[in-house]
């Protein structure tokens, strides 16, 4: 519930179902619940430990990641080939420098070429724990409808792609959640963080009935 914006606790300390939860009971559409989820995800959050979120601040993470991976996926889609699952997880979600929001989906894609040329293969360990945490963004965009996993290849499904592309032209917007505002060196300070994050993110995005809807044609295993 907490990963997905579910719910919320408000300023009295009562449980409250989210906008988010309330639009998927009402018009029973799980895509465009899990592509509002993705627009919103980013690093640093108000989801993680604050270890993991002071380490972040601490290495200058500043990305839109499922954004960022759409934006690749685009960029190769021009190129006309397919990134693996492999090379997103490598050059994207465990590459520092684009995690700092230093390389561009362009950037990537030609150095994916690159090292397709030269023979070179990049990979995150897939029994690491780092990339059970990479493979989970991957299903999280496929849940969206977004995307295709097919013999660890990322496809976009481009009967979605007024989705894909609102969300994919944000990876180089400034972050919604500014974690880095707050003292989370008091106790009070991550007590704000913590609150006004669960506020932010359980609130749908305002264009979502617009752009995230899901078309029962979209839903087809063809994905031409």
């Amino acid at each position: 519930g907490k990963l997905f914006g579910m719910y919320y606790v408000d300023s009295i300390g009562t449980v409250q179902m989210s906008e988010r939860t309330k639009k998927l009971l009402e018009d029973n559409d799980q895509p465009a619940f899990f592509k509002d989820i993705c627009f919103k995800f980013q690093f640093p959050n108000g989801m993680d430990k604050i270890t993991k979120i002071r380490e972040d601040l601490a290495n200058r993470i500043n990305i839109r990641q499922c954004a960022f991976i759409l934006s690749t996926m685009l960029e190769a889609d021009k190129k006309k080939f397919i990134i693996s699952m492999e090379e997103a997880g490598f050059y994207i979600l465990n590459s520092l420098e684009t995690l700092q929001g230093k390389i561009s989906p362009k950037d990537v894609v030609e150095e994916i070429i690159k090292r397709r040329e030269n023979d070179e293969q990049r990979k995150v360990g897939s029994g690491s724990k780092a990339f059970q945490h990479i493979r989970e963004t991957f299903n999280y965009l496929e849940l969206a409808n977004l995307i295709k996993i097919q013999e660890r290849s990322l496809i976009l499904n481009k009967k979605e792609m007024t989705a894909i592309k609102y969300i994919a032209d944000s990876w180089s917007e400034k972050l919604d959640f500014d974690v880095s505002s707050y003292n989370l060196n008091s106790v009070q300070g991550r007590k704000e963080m913590y609150f006004d994050w669960q506020q932010f993110y359980s609130v749908s995005t305002p264009l979502s009935d617009e752009m995230f809807h899901t078309s029962v044609k979209s839903l087809s295993d063809n994905l031409e």
